[in-house]
């Protein structure tokens, strides 16, 4: 593309022209633009002109809307080189909030920090101008987003804005930037690359979940589950039902398949088998259908805890304030909302550090009772 030709965004219908003003971004930034308006097209050129050897991305936001209020459903991206190619690679992501909605954040993409290389990038501080940025885009309703036309072969940090006046720029007393922690590489042209952004407050909430196994209950299944197995066993080698299991009505004459000898005996072995269990369930079923406590503790010896939930082995500890945890769970045998002497108990091994607006999942630990 010549270095002095605007770029033009044509409508079929009239539009609110300051809200395209205000949403229209280019990156990286090129300098002050002079756009102007002919009929329906809006038309930008920089003052100083395109750089030479460089791929622009053109953004128009979601705020963008025409005049009688309706926005656009998704962010409008185009791209243009004034080289003799376009940049290949794409980047797919999600922002994920807390309290700040996730729908239109605009996402950027600069230059991983020198200084970083190859270690994890610091929160940048002071952070860049999002006028610094190499790409840009903004999430959907869910807080997906993609860049397409990213450079390959070069670390990139991506970070989404929770920009408060949509002024493009960052104010510390409003904004919150949330910034990848990896960088994002597409390798070769062509290749898509995936970060996960958390755009949230420090003091944002989080959840804790998974579950909670008792070593004694593994494979309990209550007695009337049991004796419902069993009665469908002893169906079938009464004649009540096929050996596929299906009904026989006595005035059915069709011929159904009875089952064989060897299975007749495998039957029997079944049925005996869940006999044993149903004996050992009635046994087992005060202790394992008792509920287990999860209690989540804000610091080591800390005998209150900050959370407890009920359950029956999964379990989520949600609205978390940021920080780190221990967890602990027993079995309430004696329903009294107390752990008592000889209740099965068990901790997760090692303390658990629960970061603004995340959810860790997976925690499993065994309850152990006294003697196992």
């Amino acid at each position: 593309m010549p270095l002095d030709q605007p770029i033009e965004l044509c409508f079929d219908e009239a539009m609110d022209r300051a809200s395209v003003r205000d949403w229209f971004a280019v990156a990286p930034w090129p300098g002050q633009l002079d756009c102007r308006w002919e009929r329906d097209c809006f038309r930008c050129l920089p003052v100083a002109g395109w750089s030479a050897d460089r791929t622009y991305t053109v953004l128009l936001g979601t705020k963008a809307r025409d005049r009688r209020g309706n926005r656009l459903e998704t962010p409008w991206l185009a791209a243009f080189a004034t080289g003799d190619s376009l940049a290949g690679g794409f980047v797919a992501g999600e922002v994920r909030t807390g309290s700040i909605s996730r729908d239109g954040v605009p996402v950027y993409l600069f230059e991983w920090p020198a200084a970083a290389r190859p270690a994890p990038a610091p929160i940048p501080d002071p952070p860049p101008d999002p006028l610094q940025a190499l790409r840009i885009t903004q999430t959907d309703g869910e807080g997906r987003f993609l860049f397409h036309f990213v450079p390959a072969g070069r670390p990139l940090l991506a970070g989404a804005l929770h920009d408060r006046r949509g002024n493009r720029a960052f104010d510390p007393a409003e904004d919150v930037w949330g910034w990848a922690e990896e960088p994002v590489d597409c390798a070769a042209s062509g290749d898509t690359a995936a970060v996960l952004l958390y755009l949230v407050y420090p003091d944002d909430e989080g959840d804790l979940a998974g579950a909670v196994i008792d070593s004694s209950c593994v494979g309990y299944a209550p007695a009337a589950r049991l004796t419902a197995l069993a009665d469908s066993l002893g169906a079938i080698l009464s004649g009540e039902r096929d050996a596929a299991g299906f009904p026989i009505a006595p005035e059915d004459t069709t011929a159904r398949q009875r089952p064989t000898p060897a299975q007749e005996d495998s039957l029997r072995a079944q049925l005996a088998r869940l006999e044993a269990r149903r004996a050992r369930s009635a046994a087992d079923s005060a202790r394992c259908s008792a509920p287990i406590w999860v209690a989540a503790y804000a610091a080591e010896g800390d005998s209150l805890p900050v959370a407890e939930v009920r359950s029956l082995g999964d379990f989520r500890v949600g609205a978390l304030a940021p920080g780190i945890y221990r967890l602990e769970a027993y079995r309430d045998l004696d329903g009294d909302g107390r752990r008592g002497a000889g209740e099965p108990y068990g901790a997760f091994p090692l303390p658990v550090e629960l970061k603004p607006g995340r959810e860790i999942i997976g925690l499993t630990w065994t309850l152990e009772s006294e003697g196992d």
